[in-house]
């Protein structure tokens, strides 16, 4: 074996370790906690709502599945479904569908934060494994949030610390089914880092109390000083 050959074969191992692809894609990840561990388990029965008693009721129709290793944009684009974040709805769709070219294959944590940056779209984060953070989007803001598992991100949308509840959505998972998970197995499974994501104004309260104002972006080169909420009467001028 060559000396560029080794060398080829090292740089690649590498790079699978540091990037987040799902090469084991639609099987249960046992082999990332232990043999025979199963983190939860698939079925191909899903119940009819799976929604019932999670945080984030997150549809069906925002539900995406990863065929090309993209989990890392999909998880993303989830978020921002849920959020109604125009920009962020069809990144991770093929590109023959309007996905962005940039958001293909595999990513990791960092890419995230330069894209939203880029599209001025707020994000919040903790790489410490906060359970804190974790309840706080999930069950008292219930926006969801984005983590990272070795060689994989997902999305979870329930989280409490009183229960040990975690409910996962694994976009690896043809069933496109939420799962509860086992909390110890959770953590060690989970590499600390996660996210949330956030629209300005922020529309995801309102999903769950429609009783307010709707907020109103103002979009007038002189824009009047007033509060996001306020809905101005049309004038004559």
């Amino acid at each position: 074996m060559t000396r560029l050959f080794k060398t080829f074969i090292l740089l690649f191992a590498f790079l699978s370790s540091s990037v987040a692809f799902a090469g084991n894609q639609h099987l249960p990840p046992t082999e990332l906690i232990g043999p025979g561990v199963k983190l939860y388990t698939y079925t191909d029965n899903p119940p009819k709502d799976d929604t019932i008693g999670v945080d984030v009721p997150f549809p069906k129709e925002y539900r995406m599945v990863n065929i090309s290793g993209n989990c890392v944009w999909i998880s993303l684009s989830m978020l921002g479904r849920w959020a109604q974040i125009d920009d962020l709805y069809k990144i991770a769709e093929p590109i023959s569908k309007g996905g962005d070219s940039h958001c293909q294959g595999g990513s990791y944590f960092g890419a995230v934060q330069d894209y939203c940056a880029a599209r001025r779209i707020r994000i919040d984060y903790t790489t410490t494994k906060d359970d804190a953070f974790m309840e706080k989007y999930c069950k008292i803001e219930r926006r969801g949030v984005g983590i990272f598992v070795p060689h994989h991100s997902v999305n979870i949308f329930g989280y409490s610390i009183a229960e040990r509840k975690v409910v996962v959505f694994d976009n690896a998972d043809r069933s496109q089914t939420l799962h509860t998970m086992d909390w110890d197995k959770f953590h060690r499974w989970w590499d600390g880092t996660a996210y949330a994501i956030f629209r300005d104004p922020d529309l995801v309260p309102y999903r769950f109390n429609p009783w307010v104002l709707i907020p109103v972006d103002d979009h007038r080169s002189n824009p009047l000083t007033m509060p996001k909420e306020y809905f101005p009467l049309p004038s004559n001028n």
